[in-house]
């Protein structure tokens, strides 16, 4: 009998067709023979698509189910552009490929499986391929078939989960899955078949995949492993995913999720085997391990790199996943976030560690902050020791975080201020941040975010009376004795009472004004505290924020006293203790009711010792004051 694609009698017509199949290439002999004679031909026998199953798997079912064994015949009746052999067929995008293949299989194009299947099938580009909606790379998909043996004795049909390459089971029995005969050990093709259940190869008796089960996977953290296996299962919907894994790390879509739990196993996969490079082999221990790290996001992916790294908080394995280009950017932009919050523990943790200090012989290496707060706060980390202070140390790691940076900007407020504000309990916004580095609040009370209060409760004023608060606090408080944690505290609590003035370029505080000094004048007889931050260095933003000028006027004070990157509380408070400044000295004349004329001229003309940096004058205090009528 000859070996035709037909095993049934009487599909001659059929047979001659695809007969060409068979014979050796000629001349002119190419993929398009035959066209014509194939047009509008479909299989006999029409498929019901089952739930999970893509349309290869039903192609290569439909294939034994109407009599033949090379499903090249499905190809060739389906004419495709976009693959020439079904293990190539993956993608369903192109349209017209889908509905011909459709119409050959006979599925009804409104049933609820296919909809499921075509569902969001358009993709960005050829190195995707839509699976169930879920946009996965090519390259995850396995190049044999793989099945399940157990699974084919509930179910004889082929689940599309089994092509997905880096699942060692199938979701529903837990049962390896196997890509290899277990007679002739030949892998399980797609060129040819003999049912969804059969070895395509093996002759005579054929091989019943479902005589041969599998052993199970019995891993030891069996909800991390259910939680990969459900990512892509197509019976799962994404509501369903969502509502089973509250407390999993869910990106935008769960093919981005699947594609990090497999990098992350990789990793752990070449950790284990102690060598970088591709990874052919995913263990299910490695497998389940990313899939826990997801699973208790963020606190499980640190744990793991923790136990990945050398050392407590390291950051090499997010690193190697930060860099990789296969996860999309939402997915390494968290990852970069939680690589920033473990080398800002680090930072902390290093001075913390520190014993005793190493020396620095042979060479003075300042302790300064650098100029970029990244710089300034990877130098506690690169060279441990080299800051002595534990509140510099915590003020340059605050530094580095964004949010704190931004909000120090738009308050008006230097970082040490910032964080004595925060610890108060004024910057509930800048909890979760600085929660996560253990820096947390030291007031226990009800949340509060005192620029939604200066908003919702300081009345806006065109022509504000009074003073800048900034400028006032300054003139009154030449010792910096007075936390602005009680000033606003003070606000709150109707002790001192505020007006908003337009818009200020240089924080919401400047922009606040107080014309009852004497409310403010009582906050400085409470018992000072001493400043924890005095000893911190100040960057040129910093000291003008502080003195409520501009940077300019904070850099040429830097410049003539040689503070250029030292400047500090402590070193500005000791300078006024014994010289004020020219618009000090106007704003406590204002303060204080006294009218004079132009104080410059005045103090000149009293011959007031004073130094001169630039444009910028400062005068001996006592004499000043004295002159003034201050005293």
């Amino acid at each position: 009998m000859p070996d035709l694609l037909s095993t049934r009698p009487g599909d001659r017509e059929v047979d001659d067709i695809v007969g060409a199949l068979d014979r050796p290439p000629v001349d002119g002999d190419d993929f398009d023979v035959l066209r014509e004679e194939t047009l509008d031909m479909f299989f006999p026998v029409a498929l019901e698509l089952q739930p999970g199953e893509s349309l290869r798997d039903a192609a290569y079912r439909a294939t034994e189910e109407n009599g033949y064994w090379r499903t090249e015949l499905v190809v060739r009746l389906a004419r495709p552009v976009s693959f020439r052999s079904l293990s190539g067929f993956t993608s369903v995008a192109h349209q017209e490929d889908v509905s011909r293949i459709v119409d050959v299989l006979g599925i009804r194009r409104d049933a609820e499986n296919l909809y499921k299947l075509l569902e969001n099938r358009q993709v960005r580009s050829r190195q995707y391929v839509s699976f169930f909606g879920h946009h996965l790379q090519r390259a995850d998909f396995s190049q044999f078939r793989r099945v399940s043996p157990r699974a084919l004795k509930v179910a004889e049909y082929q689940r599309a989960i089994w092509s997905v390459r880096w699942l060692p089971c199938d979701p529903a029995t837990m049962e390896r899955l196997i890509d290899r005969c277990p007679v002739c050990h030949a892998h399980l093709a797609w060129q040819t078949t003999r049912g969804v259940s059969f070895c395509h190869r093996c002759r005579g008796p054929m091989t019943d995949l479902r005589d041969f089960p599998q052993p199970l996977v019995e891993p030891d953290d069996p909800d991390a492993m259910q939680f990969v296996l459900e990512i892509l299962d197509p019976l799962i919907s994404d509501g369903s995913f969502k509502a089973r894994w509250p407390t999993a790390y869910l990106p935008k879509t769960r093919a981005e999720l699947y594609q990090f739990v497999v990098k992350l196993a990789m990793e752990c996969q070449r950790h284990e085997e102690r060598r970088r490079g591709p990874v052919k082999h995913l263990s299910s221990n490695n497998i389940q391990r990313a899939g826990r790290a997801l699973l208790a996001w963020p606190a499980g992916l640190l744990e793991l790199a923790d136990e990945h790294g050398a050392t407590r908080n390291d950051t090499r394995m997010l690193k190697y996943l930060e860099g990789d280009s296969s996860l999309s950017v939402a997915v390494r932009a968290d990852i970069r976030a939680l690589m920033e919050v473990q080398t800002r523990k680090m930072a902390l943790g290093v001075f913390q560690g520190l014993e005793k200090f190493p020396g620095f012989a042979g060479a003075i290496v300042s302790s300064a902050p650098a100029r970029n707060a990244r710089t300034s706060m990877l130098e506690l980390v690169n060279r441990p020791g080299n800051v002595r202070n534990g509140t510099e140390v915590a003020i340059r790691v605050v530094r580095d975080i964004r949010s704190a940076r931004l909000l120090s900007t738009k308050l008006g407020l230097s970082i040490p201020d910032l964080v004595e504000v925060y610890l108060s309990g004024l910057l509930d916004p800048l909890h979760q941040h600085m929660s996560a580095i253990g820096i947390d609040q030291e007031v226990r009370q009800k949340p509060v975010d005192v620029l939604e209060w200066i908003n919702a409760n300081v009345p806006v004023a065109r022509k504000p009376n009074g003073m800048s608060l900034v400028a006032a606090k300054f003139a009154l408080d030449p010792t910096h004795s007075l936390p602005w944690s009680v000033v606003l505290h003070a606000a709150i609590e109707g002790e001192v009472h505020l007006q908003r003035g337009p818009g200020c370029d240089q924080g919401v505080l400047r922009g606040l004004y107080v014309d009852d000094f004497e409310e403010l004048t009582a906050l400085l007889d409470v018992p000072p505290r001493p400043n924890r931050f005095a000893e911190v260095f100040l960057t040129s933003s910093e000291l003008a924020m502080t003195m409520g000028k501009t940077r300019r006027i904070a850099a040429i004070l830097s410049k003539h006293f040689q503070w250029q990157s030292v400047a500090t509380i402590r070193r500005l408070a000791d300078l006024r203790r014994s010289y004020a400044f020219s618009f000090e000295l106007t704003d406590l004349c204002v303060i204080r009711r006294i009218r004079t004329p132009k104080v410059f001229t005045l103090l000149q003309r009293a011959e007031v010792p004073h130094i001169l940096a630039e444009n910028m004058v400062l005068w001996q205090r006592d004499a000043a004051l004295s002159c003034l009528g201050l005293r």
